[in-house]
């Protein structure tokens, strides 16, 4: 019996966790690119005519959005980053 229940505490802990990790990839992506993630299609590559997309995870943002004012992290961090791609951008001739 002990057993048992043992089992069904987990399994109601691992059942929060994966509803909490569908929420995050809800929240943080297209419904339509978290149907294919899910499906296993990995790397996704999608071409669209005069469009780029880059999703890029930041090592460390998390922890910095916690401890930093919004203001600097879209002001100052987030802009030298986008602002570093845009010159590589330029750099070797992309578009």
């Amino acid at each position: 019996c002990v057993i048992f229940y043992a089992v069904f505490l987990f399994a109601c802990e691992l059942e929060k966790e994966y509803t909490k990790s569908e929420e995050v990839l809800s929240n943080i992506l297209p419904s339509s690119i978290v149907k294919r993630v899910k499906r296993g299609e990995l790397p996704i590559v999608d071409h669209v005519a005069g469009v780029t997309i880059l999703f890029a995870d930041l090592v460390g943002f998390t922890k910095a959005s916690a401890e930093h004012h919004p203001y600097f992290l879209i002001g100052l961090f987030l802009r030298d980053i986008f602002l570093e791609f845009d010159d590589l951008v330029y750099k070797h001739g992309l578009e």
